[in-house]
């Protein structure tokens, strides 16, 4: 049986330098509570800043392939 009732949700974003006060980290999850109803404890968010993701992400990968490589 399906109890979509009992599921809980988890909503994990990389933010951007607009995003770095709290009240704009609270615009990113404007309804999901409309989306996700019922107890506050069914919903969880988390968000990250990365200054320049991309090349951030270019590096990370970079180190990722290296490793695998390596094996």
């Amino acid at each position: 049986m399906n109890d979509s009732a009992n599921w809980v949700y988890r909503i994990c974003v990389t933010r951007d330098a607009s995003h770095k006060d709290g009240e704009n980290i609270a615009k990113l999850y404007k309804d999901y509570e409309k989306h996700v109803s019922g107890d506050v404890k069914r919903r969880t968010g988390s968000s990250t800043y990365i200054d320049n993701l991309r090349e951030w992400m270019q590096a990370f990968s970079e180190k990722i392939i290296k490793k695998i490589e390596a094996l």
